[in-house]
């Protein structure tokens, strides 16, 4: 292989452009002139015998051992070029030495066999790792199937699961519902008794007696709220709480709203102040469960206060909202455990600073209340500097049913 000759083979079209560069063991840049002159090869001074070569070779469909030299930017060279009409195209061969022409051909025709050899040798390489990679898609795409069918089957499980669950849940919203009917009127009574029979026989009672009576009332006090939560809980899950919108005068309801507060607050010595930066006067919702939300998060931040300090409540605006925000002074929340306090039966472990016993189910239901009314509800607070809940109402609400805002919440 090392003794073939060196030279070029190429293919031209009739207008004299070079189609195709068939061999090349002469210089890398003849490689570039594809789909260029045939003529730009060489150099300029034999321009035109290039051009009388190529006529001869159309004219006579054959010219044979034309010396040419060839443009010094590709090699300085003079080679011999021979060419033939076929197929319509014209197939040049040249070689640096003058050569027989039948000769050449057959010393190209053996290089292209040797090539050919190779190229049927990378072909069989490329059919077995084609082979292969078939194998493997094929595996791989079985493995795929089986596990798409199992997933399709966790799926089909998972679904006959979460309907069984619904069913429960709705069986467990129920039998809470009832019970917590059945309790909530015995638990009052109790509490109403105990305060009449105080009212009546305080004098003739003694200060252990008393003491007795003021358990029970807060027991049975704090039963009877326990029992309203779960009703909440149960009809919020449940989906039958409907929303009574009507239109409030903003300060006049907080004012009376936070009145309702102001005995327990009173108990450890808390300030409660309050401040308007509002220019709305009038807002529309549920007064009875807007007035839950507000005395749970009063509470829960007198609950977690410290005697002799203060709780701020600050009512303001954007052009959207009205945000109103319940700021204490008291121990904070970890903020790791921020994230329970919206959950249903979680607390944290931040403690009441007087033993006062929470339920886990307040910020669970306001969240659902303000959620209904298409507002939000959140918590900023670090450890030893107080905690500020926030909660915003929408200053206008679009016209839709209270069943519809509620399932949205839900959902």
């Amino acid at each position: 292989m090392n003794n073939v000759t060196k030279g070029i083979s190429l293919k031209c079209n009739f207008d004299g452009y070079i189609t195709e560069i068939l061999f090349n063991n002469i210089s890398k840049e003849i490689n570039e002139h594809k789909n260029q002159l045939f003529v730009d090869l060489f150099d300029s001074n034999y321009i035109r015998r290039a051009l009388d070569f190529f006529v001869e070779i159309k004219r006579n469909s054959v010219a044979f051992s034309w010396e040419l030299p060839l443009n010094p930017a590709i090699n300085e060279i003079t080679i011999f070029f021979s060419g033939v009409v076929y197929n319509e195209e014209i197939l040049i061969i040249a070689s640096e030495q003058k050569v027989d022409f039948s000769k050449y051909l057959k010393e190209m025709m053996i290089f292209g066999n040797e090539q050919i050899n190779q190229i049927r040798g990378l072909e069989k390489e490329k059919y077995f790792i084609d082979n292969q990679k078939n194998r493997i898609d094929s595996y791989l795409f079985d493995k795929l199937s089986i596990l798409n069918n199992e997933l399709v089957d966790m799926q089909r499980e998972l679904t006959k699961a979460n309907n069984e669950l619904k069913v429960l849940n709705e069986y467990k919203n129920r039998f809470i519902g009832m019970a917590a009917h059945d309790l909530r009127n015995p638990l009052h009574n109790i509490m109403m008794y105990v305060e009449l029979f105080k009212m009546d026989y305080e004098s003739s009672l003694n200060k252990d007696q008393i003491e007795m009576l003021d358990n029970i009332y807060y027991m049975a006090s704090f039963m009877h709220n326990l029992v309203n939560d779960l009703l909440d809980v149960s009809n919020l899950e449940y989906g039958n709480v409907n929303l009574r919108m009507e239109k409030v005068d903003i300060e006049k309801f907080f004012f009376k709203t936070i009145s309702f507060t102001k005995n327990i607050a009173i108990k450890k010595n808390i300030r409660v102040n309050i401040s308007f930066n509002i220019s709305t006067k009038e807002i529309e919702i549920d007064k009875e469960k807007i007035n839950q939300v507000v005395t749970n998060l009063l509470t829960n931040a007198i609950k977690f206060s410290y005697p002799d300090s203060e709780i701020n409540i600050y009512i303001n605006e954007d052009e959207q909202n009205i945000i109103i925000a319940v700021k204490d002074n008291g121990q904070g929340i970890e903020q790791f455990e921020i994230q329970l306090l919206f959950q249903p039966f979680k607390t944290t472990s931040t403690k009441s600073t007087q033993g006062e016993k929470s339920t886990g189910l307040g910020l669970y239901i306001s969240k659902r209340i303000i959620e209904a009314h298409k507002g939000k509800i959140w918590v900023e607070s670090k450890k030893g500097e107080g905690a500020t809940f926030f909660f915003t109402l929408p200053k206008r609400l679009n016209h839709i049913k209270a069943s519809e805002k509620l399932n949205e919440a839900n959902n």
